[in-house]
């Protein structure tokens, strides 16, 4: 911290390893002024809810709680389905029409691509998306042009949201919800 700075609280955790943390699918596209189009389509926490077991400070037995979940190549493909990308088509209604192709990109993660997600996605698109152009492809791999979402944005993203100073799994996803649709449309662009 800088001369005269507080320093910052340390987060209320048993141990460093029970921090909350949970990972996001975040969906931004260029920002369209002309169709009030802010860049901003959606985000999805890769979570499940579940009943509590046992009672916790936090929760009683049979309370209903959110809890993170591994992405796996059949839960993403579920979630490209029921969420993805029906929140493109509903942010972006023009998206793959009037001769033009919306291209949906994604890292090369192994959930994206494994389990023949691969080959999947075309078969899917043309059965749930007929009459649009709709292509996924995999980002190259350190790409330069792409690693701006990496290192910019979405660390952008992360420490707005711990500014909040979240306590829980909750308050983390609450939070960065906040903090995405509150983040700056001239910023993203």
């Amino acid at each position: 911290v800088a001369p005269g700075e507080e320093l910052p609280n340390p987060p209320k955790v048993q141990h460093k390893s029970h921090i909350p943390k949970a990972m996001f699918i975040a969906l931004t596209a260029r920002p369209n002024p002309a169709r009030d189009f802010n860049g901003k389509v959606g985000i999805f926490s890769c979570t499940k809810i579940v009943e509590a077991q046992r009672n916790s400070k936090n929760h009683a037995a049979g309370d209903m709680m959110e809890v993170d979940v591994s992405v796996t190549a059949e839960y993403y493909r579920e979630m490209m389905e029921e969420r993805i990308l029906p929140a493109i088509i509903h942010a972006m209604p023009w998206a793959g029409k009037g001769g033009r192709t919306l291209v949906y990109q994604h890292d090369g993660a192994t959930p994206h691509t494994g389990k023949g997600n691969g080959e999947y996605w075309p078969e899917m698109l043309a059965r749930k998306f007929p009459g649009r152009s709709i292509e996924v492809v995999t980002q190259p791999a350190q790409s330069p042009d792409l690693n701006t979402l990496d290192l910019g944005f979405f660390n952008s993203l992360a420490h707005l949201a711990d500014d909040t100073d979240p306590e829980s799994l909750s308050e983390l996803l609450d939070a960065v919800e906040l903090c995405y649709w509150d983040y700056d449309p001239d910023t993203l662009e």
